[in-house]
C-alpha cells in the first residue's frame, strides 16, 4: 500500500511542478530547465523501482544490464534528435509531434493497464527487472543529454530556448 501512495504523491508533485513552472509551454522555455526536470523524474523512477526490488541482487543485476544495453542507443538517438532540431540557440518542436507524443503516452499507459489485468502481463510487471532496466536506461540517457546540452550552451555562448515550429 505504501509504495502506491508514495508513487501517487510524487507523481502528483511532478505534475504540479509542471503547471507551476509552465513546462507544458514550449515557447521560450530553456532546454536546460526541461533537462533538469527530466533528470529528476528519471532519477525518481529509478530509485523508486530500485527500492521495489528490496535489495534482490538478481533483479538489480538484470535491470542494470538491460539499462546499459538500452541506454547506449537511447543516448545516440537523443543526441541525434537534438542535433537535427537545433537552429542557432533555438530548438524547434512541431506541434504535430507534440500531440503525437501525448497520444503515444496515452496508448502506453492504456497498454500497461491492459497488461496488468491479464495474467501474463501481471507476471511481467511483477518481475520488476524490465521496468528497472528501462528506468536505468532512461536515467543514463538523461544524464548524457544534460551534459550534452551544457556542452552545447557553452559552445554557443547562450542558453538554448524552445520554440514551436513556425508554419
Amino acid at each position: 500500500m505504501w509504495p502506491h501512495i508514495i508513487f501517487s504523491v510524487v507523481a502528483l508533485s511532478f505534475l504540479i511542478f509542471i503547471l507551476v513552472s509552465k513546462l507544458y509551454k514550449f515557447q521560450g522555455t530553456k532546454l536546460k530547465v526541461r533537462m533538469n526536470y527530466a533528470l529528476a523524474l528519471s532519477l525518481f523512477f529509478t530509485l523508486f523501482y530500485l527500492w521495489q526490488t528490496k535489495g534482490d541482487i538478481q533483479i538489480i543485476g538484470k535491470g542494470l544490464i538491460l539499462g546499459i544495453i538500452l541506454g547506449i542507443p537511447f543516448c545516440f538517438y537523443s543526441k541525434r534528435w537534438i542535433d537535427k532540431k537545433i537552429e542557432g540557440t533555438k530548438i524547434y518542436y512541431k506541434t504535430k509531434r507534440i500531440y503525437l507524443n501525448i497520444l503515444w503516452t496515452f496508448i502506453g499507459v492504456l497498454l500497461i493497464q491492459v497488461l496488468i489485468i491479464r495474467e501474463s502481463g501481471r507476471k511481467l510487471m511483477e518481475s520488476m527487472w524490465p521496468i528497472l532496466g528501462l528506468c536505468i536506461s532512461w536515467f543514463l540517457s538523461q544524464v548524457y543529454l544534460f551534459f550534452y546540452v551544457i556542452k552545447l550552451e557553452r559552445k554557443l555562448g547562450a542558453s538554448i530556448l524552445e520554440e514551436k515550429m513556425r508554419r
